[in-house]
């Protein structure tokens, strides 16, 4: 199967190029492991969308064990106490 990605090099700095489009984007590094690294990891997120899913998910699981849990609810909820502080904070610097 043809990778979508491609990699060059560009002076010292590493690219990666679609090869449906041509598009050229900057792997924003020098260090050749680390480039080839993130061109496999755009590659392998373009074979297989729903294995990286279910791989965030339990990324994301392991390091917030209460992720399972969480629902729109809560995050609004939370968010709201960071805009009233941020809106005091706001109304004290207001001469």
């Amino acid at each position: 199967m043809k990778t979508k990605f491609t990699m060059f090099r560009r002076g010292a700095m590493f690219y990666m190029q679609d090869s449906a489009t041509g598009k050229q984007t900057s792997l924003r590094t020098k260090d050749e492991a680390e480039a080839s690294s993130l061109l496999n990891a755009r590659n392998a997120a373009q074979q297989q969308p729903t294995l990286n899913l279910h791989l965030a998910r339990a990324y994301l699981t392991a390091s917030d064990p209460a992720f399972v849990e969480r629902t729109w609810q809560t995050v609004m909820q939370q968010g709201e106490g960071i805009v009233q502080t941020t809106n005091a904070a706001r109304r004290r610097r207001k001469p």
